[in-house]
């Protein structure tokens, strides 16, 4: 059961398995291999790296890492977030901050991190409300 995923530009697909796998397939269901480990996968814009949030490093932290389609080891970009999502020209990610919810891009590299948008913080104080 396919809980997430985004069809690339080649016509390969990339899901989030339940089982926390990160697979590569053809549109048809042929072809399936494991790229790597982890959650919310992004296709980059030419297709070949995925961006994906994982307990790689920490098991008590999501971070942020970048693999090749076709596999290899991945390469942690940022040390805390998740939600990943590719700029258009593919040198910078864009993600979520899991502890302020704030929105940063950092360059594919990990240098040059900016925060584009503040965060959201559930308040119990404000009944339940978000507050930014």
């Amino acid at each position: 059961m396919f809980l997430e995923g985004s069809i690339s530009d080649p016509g390969w697909y990339v899901a989030g398995l339940g089982d926390s796998s990160v697979r590569v397939m053809g549109v048809d269901g042929r072809g399936m291999r494991v790229s790597a480990s982890g959650y919310d996968p992004a296709w980059s814009p030419d297709g070949r790296r995925i961006a994906f949030a994982a307990r790689l490093d920490d098991p008590e932290r999501l971070a942020i890492y970048v693999v090749g389609a076709t596999g290899g080891d991945p390469k942690r970009v940022v040390a805390a977030g998740e939600f990943p999502s590719w700029s258009p020209d593919g040198r910078r990610i864009a993600y979520v901050d899991p502890d302020s919810g704030a929105v940063f891009v950092i360059n594919v590299d990990g240098t040059g991190r900016q925060r584009i948008a503040p965060g959201l913080v559930w308040d119990n104080s404000v009944e339940g409300d978000y507050t930014a």
